[in-house]
């Protein structure tokens, strides 16, 4: 902060009609040891003004009661006793009026707010300074005629007036450029650490979708592994059957090479049924690396040979049917494409067997092209989904199953995979006495 001298004893007149103004700066101007009197308005100022001594400096507001800083001023500088006196006037200058005006007011300078202590205190001094030196009294009988907003103005300003406007716009126009300044940085600090956390909030939730589909697939392959089981179930009983026939047949001395090749033939038909049920596991769960074109409808029915057993026990009858000659093949992850394909089959599943048992079971899957994209519609019998609820159903842990039956997260990864990984939707409706599923994914 710059040094200033301390005026004991010089006398200012302030005018403000804001009381916390008036003693703000008051309490700044006793700092430096200046007189203060203070008027609540322009016509009070002018009546402080009518008898010695006179102030040294007039600091007047603008915008006041009964009469402005403007005309206070006007009246000030046209008194031959008075118009030596310097007069700041506090203004905004936010628009060409008010610069008009303070020109025509004959005000010597001006402070535009909000004003720091160090430039108030700084040009009280020099035009102090300047007034007992250098003054040159303006020439009345030269004018300026200027007219602005239907209004007309004559003016008469001192060249060192009009210096002492363009230096108050030039600080005021370098206050603002440091302000932006400081804001500028303030924003790219903000924008910094914004840009810090969307990356962390993203990474975040990158590592939560990876865990929920880990946990999807893990829960898809203990289910699975019941699948298996049943798959699994009616070959082992054949194949412990011929076992036993054979020792049976050995036992009778009956055992000969063409029942020996039959035997063979049948146990080696059964371990090789059970041989392609594990490869088909093993290639669902093996994840896509990169994407592929696949054809659609060759994904569900290999969904559905997976799923024969549980059908099958279940009573259910599954239909494919593909609509026109339309290309049926996308773009994309044919795993992941299966893998929505099974959420959606066990959740319909379910639902059926959770109904009436003597209702229809059966589960339609329409595939067709609708323009740049394959269409799969899978629809239920299992009752629809309840109409509060159906909005819910692609949300993360969302479920309508007991705790042990279901995870809440295989329609939501459902929705991810199509949506994020293949670029297309997913949708539900309720029609026809069962559920809806819509998939849409672009060819290519």
């Amino acid at each position: 902060m710059a040094e200033h001298e301390q005026k004991d004893g010089i006398d200012v007149l302030l005018v403000e009609d804001s009381l916390s103004q008036a003693v703000f700066l008051k309490n700044l101007l006793l700092r430096y040891r200046y007189k203060v009197r203070i008027a609540r308005n322009g016509l009070e100022g002018l009546e402080f003004l009518k008898e010695e001594p006179y102030p040294a400096i007039i600091i007047s507001d603008v915008q006041m009661p009964i009469m402005d800083g403007y005309e206070m001023c006007k009246q000030v500088k046209n008194d031959d006793i008075l118009k030596n006196i310097p007069v700041i006037l506090l203004t905004q200058l936010s628009a060409a009026e008010d610069i008009i005006k303070g020109l025509e007011s004959g005000a010597d300078n001006f402070i535009i707010k909000p004003y720091s202590e160090e430039s108030l205190i700084s040009r009280i001094e020099q035009l102090i300074k300047l007034y007992k030196t250098e003054h040159i009294p303006s020439d009345p009988k030269t004018g300026i005629e200027l007219t602005m907003g239907g209004k007309n103005y004559v003016l008469n300003p001192e060249r060192r007036q009009i210096l002492n406007l363009l230096v108050t716009t030039y600080e005021k126009v370098i206050d603002q450029n440091k302000q932006l300044l400081e804001k500028e940085f303030e924003l790219t600090r903000i924008n910094s650490i914004l840009e810090q956390r969307v990356e962390e909030e993203t990474k975040k939730r990158l590592e939560h979708e990876q865990l929920l589909v880990h946990r999807s697939k893990m829960a898809t392959m203990g289910e699975m592994l019941g699948v298996i089981a049943h798959q699994w179930k009616q070959p082992l009983n054949s194949f412990a059957l011929l076992v036993q026939d054979l020792r049976d047949t050995f036992s009778a001395g009956q055992l000969n090479q063409n029942y020996i090749d039959i035997n063979v033939e049948e146990s080696m038909r059964q371990i090789g049924f059970m041989a392609k049920t594990i490869d088909d596991f093993r290639k669902f769960f093996m994840p896509s690396k990169k994407m592929t074109e696949f054809n659609v409808v060759e994904a569900i029915n290999e969904v559905i040979r997976i799923l024969s057993s549980q059908i099958k026990i279940s009573s259910i009858k599954i239909t494919v049917e593909s609509i026109g000659n339309g290309k049926l093949t996308v773009t994309g992850y044919r795993n992941e494409f299966m893998h929505v394909i099974l959420n959606i089959l066990s959740n319909s599943r379910d639902a059926i067997l959770a109904r009436d048992k003597s209702g229809e079971r059966a589960i339609s899957i329409v595939i067709n092209t609708d323009g740049n994209s394959v269409v799969t519609e899978i629809q239920d019998t299992g009752g629809g989904i309840p109409e509060d609820i159906l909005s819910k159903v692609f949300d993360a842990y969302f479920t309508t199953k007991e705790q042990s039956d279901g995870t809440g997260i295989g329609l939501y990864i459902s929705k991810i995979i199509i949506e994020s990984n293949m670029r297309g939707t997913i949708s539900a409706e309720n029609r026809g006495g069962g559920a809806l599923f819509k998939i849409s994914i672009p060819h290519s």
